[in-house]
């Protein structure tokens, strides 16, 4: 039997961005599974169905309804489509595409109630699938490691991005700094912005883009990603492999990634902050083996193919399986 066309978006993107990657990483690993994505354009020239990730042309869910293919929307990126209840063109978009969709794939629950309280509407069919990834085996760390490296992943740190780190790490630092006096705080990525409201602080380290982050993930001691409305952090994922204990923001998919490897902060407040590097100190082995416990069981991109083929079959009414089966509980 030949395998099941699906178009998508996800391999328009660049192959370096977030959604480019976890198409590529997606399609390699769904291709045995009997479906096969292919770029947008093959929508056209007998795609069976349509992958589209979070913002969908109006012209694509129109040619989709009109020739009766079947829309699965991977909704992505909720804080930048939705930053702080702002509506704009691409809430406007998403709107329509999330109502007009045959199967909803939500990053994360968090994501799931927030867009669907924000849209005021809730699919007939929907799912919570987080992203995958190719889990690295689990790094062991020595108890006597006394350097403390706090890795934060992310490019081009906006206001949107970096306001609740700023209120919380640097506002919080030489607290921190005089508690934990071998803490520090690596920043990675192009973030020129933040560097200069940074500006030199000792035991504060921006590295920029490079290529040895696989290498800078083994050697730290655990990351930080304190990103409000994240749906679902590709770079948390990808560092809490690493076996890294996480400290993450409470409205985000965060709390759904870390689960008993993290530290879910509630606020800014500096015992709070305190508390969290605290608690991640005094429990590190268990914390340490618990995150890559939680990526290996959530996030492994194996899992996440099945379940993406599941939810392809119930677009095109072909899995008689029970639905919501397998909707991630936080």
């Amino acid at each position: 039997m030949d395998n099941i066309r699906v178009a998508t978006n996800l391999l328009d993107s660049p192959a370096h961005s977030g959604p480019g990657k976890f198409g590529r990483l997606l399609a390699k690993h769904i291709a045995p599974l009997g479906v096969d994505l292919l770029p947008s354009h093959t929508l056209m020239r007998g795609a069976r169905a349509y992958l589209g990730s979070a913002i969908i042309p109006p012209n694509i869910v129109n040619f989709a309804k009109q020739n009766e293919i079947p829309i699965i929307l991977r909704l992505d990126g909720v804080g930048e489509i939705f930053p702080y209840g702002t509506f704009n063109d691409d809430f406007s978009r998403v709107k329509y595409a999330h109502a007009n969709a045959d199967y909803v794939i939500y990053q994360s629950n968090f994501a799931r109630q927030y867009v669907q309280r924000t849209t005021r509407f809730i699919p007939t069919r929907c799912g919570v699938i987080l992203n995958g990834i190719e889990v690295s085996p689990p790094v062991i760390r020595a108890p006597e490691k006394t350097d403390r490296d706090f890795i934060s992943i992310c490019n081009n740190w906006t206001e949107f991005r970096y306001h609740i780190f700023k209120k919380a790490i640097l506002d919080n630092f030489k607290t921190l700094k005089a508690q934990h006096p071998h803490l520090r705080w690596v920043i990675i990525g192009k973030n020129e912005k933040f560097k200069r409201l940074v500006g030199s602080v000792d035991g504060i380290e921006f590295v920029g883009f490079t290529e040895d982050l696989d290498k800078l993930r083994r050697e730290a001691y655990g990351v930080i990603h304190l990103v409000g409305k994240d749906s679902c952090p590709n770079s948390l994922i990808e560092s809490m492999s690493f076996s890294l204990p996480a400290i993450v923001w409470h409205e985000s998919g965060g709390p759904e990634i870390a689960l008993s490897g993290g530290v879910v902060l509630q606020n800014t407040e500096p015992k709070s902050v305190l508390n969290a590097f605290n608690t991640i100190e005094q429990n590190y082995q268990n914390m340490s083996l618990a995150a890559h416990k939680s990526i290996m069981s959530n996030c492994n991109i194996l899992d996440v193919a099945v379940k993406y083929k599941k939810a392809i079959l119930e677009a095109l009414n072909e899995d008689d399986s029970t639905s919501g089966i397998y909707v991630q509980s936080p």
